[in-house]
């Protein structure tokens, strides 16, 4: 099962033009030419003299209108989506997968359920829980992990599952990543009611888009008359 993809977010920029209105070009009329006859009269009579003054047109005032303020280039703002986190298959070849339930002293490696002849192995299951790939490990959904409470006369990893109660938390880790899933609920449940339920619950949390795990194991100890699943979700 796939997981959601993310939304790419687009960026816009606004751009805004601004211009100035063209200066008036300043006109100056030309200075007008007075010209003067002279006339020759007896030495005893002053010689007249004539003044001629040109008089410049007015110069016109010349308003040039201020450059617009620019207006704020508005900048659209992505909202970066952090990509979520999952442990996959691949985590599980590269290294060492620790489950760690703090509250019943539990931390062990925890095993992958592979394929073998169209058939999933849990040869491991005696000693280890084992994850059984429905999910990814923080893909949104339901991921399960089975686990044995007693195998012969000996206590098993999950023999103290019971114990949990709401609000308690349980670890997933590997070199590079850490998933803290909260207890919701505990279901005790027929065997052949298991995957059912789980399909109810995958979906669930499919549609809460919450990352969940549920551990699996039987009950009462020491039997396997029933079923005990143990919900958490991710917490963020």
């Amino acid at each position: 099962m796939s997981g959601k993809k993310l939304d790419v977010a687009l960026l816009v920029f606004l751009t805004v033009l601004v211009g100035c209105q063209p200066v008036t070009p300043i006109l100056v009329q030309p200075m007008p030419t007075q010209t003067v006859c002279a006339t020759a009269t007896p030495s005893s009579t002053p010689e007249p003299t004539v003044t001629s003054t040109a008089t410049l047109s007015a110069i016109p005032t010349v308003t040039v209108s201020p450059t617009a303020t620019p207006t704020a280039i508005a900048t659209a703002t992505a909202t970066a989506t952090a990509t979520p986190k999952v442990i996959s298959e691949d985590d599980f070849s590269r290294g060492v997968v620790i489950l760690e339930i703090p509250k019943i002293q539990v931390k062990s490696a925890l095993e992958i359920a592979k394929e073998s002849q169209g058939k999933l192995d849990f040869s491991s299951l005696r000693e280890n829980p084992v994850f059984v790939e429905t999910r990814q490990l923080g893909e949104n959904g339901v991921a399960l992990i089975m686990g044995h409470r007693q195998w012969g006369v000996k206590a098993k990893v999950f023999a103290r599952l019971d114990h949990l109660k709401e609000g308690d938390v349980m670890i997933v880790r590997t070199e590079n990543v850490e998933m803290v899933f909260e207890v919701e609920e505990s279901l005790v449940i027929l065997p052949s009611t298991v995957w059912s339920e789980l399909e109810r619950l995958d979906a669930l949390f499919v549609q809460r888009e919450v990352p969940a795990v549920v551990l699996f194991t039987c009950t009462p100890y020491g039997t396997n008359w029933r079923r005990l699943l143990v919900v958490a979700k991710l917490k963020s």
